[in-house]
């Protein structure tokens, strides 16, 4: 039984990235995710601007730098998700490549097989289950 709401999360935190953080978004569109969070923190360019653009993501700004642990613990704590997908903020996701591992992850919440939160890291062009 397939259920319309999506158990799998996005989460960005990225700090002056104007130049490329369109082509990070861009591919989640693709992706059958309940959210998109992204925490734009101490960016002195137009990386705030350029996300309100491209994207319905959930957006968290911090004027100040933070600690990537801290920025993960907040997406973490406002997700909606049951999976958090971390992706790099300079990495170019293949939606083509990560989509079955979502559809798996989607089957296990539907079918009681998974129980409680996880979280799936993204980082250097691979992915593994955390």
């Amino acid at each position: 039984m397939r259920t319309s709401v999506h158990p799998v999360g996005a989460v960005i935190i990225t700090s002056n990235t104007e130049a490329s953080i369109v082509n990070v978004l861009e591919p989640l569109k693709r992706l059958p995710l309940r959210e998109i969070i992204v925490i734009v923190h101490g960016s002195a360019d137009g990386t705030l601007e350029m996300v309100k653009r491209h994207s319905r993501a959930i957006l968290i700004h911090i004027p100040v730098r933070m600690e990537r642990d801290a920025a993960r613990a907040l997406a973490a704590r406002i997700s909606r998700s049951d999976f958090l997908l971390f992706i790099e903020e300079d990495k170019i996701v293949n939606a083509e490549e990560l989509l079955p591992s979502i559809r798996n992850l989607a089957m296990g919440i539907e079918n009681g097989t998974l129980v409680r939160r996880h979280e799936l890291a993204i980082n250097e062009h691979h992915y593994s289950y955390v």
